[in-house]
């Protein structure tokens, strides 16, 4: 019996290997491209606040000695 088995469920385990293999490559590069562009907007706007931050005391203190 469990020769009679073995061929089928073998071809059967092929063939859904096949077809689950490129699905599963093209999924995981779609999710991971996402994740970057969410992680690359995500680090834009950290860098633009942190610029802006670190910037704008400079701006006040600029505009403050100049009326003194």
């Amino acid at each position: 019996m469990e020769q009679q088995c073995l061929q089928p469920v073998t071809i059967a385990v092929a063939v859904i290997t096949l077809a689950i293999v490129p699905l599963h490559l093209f999924g995981m590069i779609n999710l991971f491209v996402k994740i970057n562009s969410n992680l690359q907007n995500e680090t834009l706007k950290i860098q633009n606040a942190r610029r802006m931050r670190f910037q704008s005391p400079l701006i006040n203190n600029d505009e403050n000695e100049s009326f003194v």
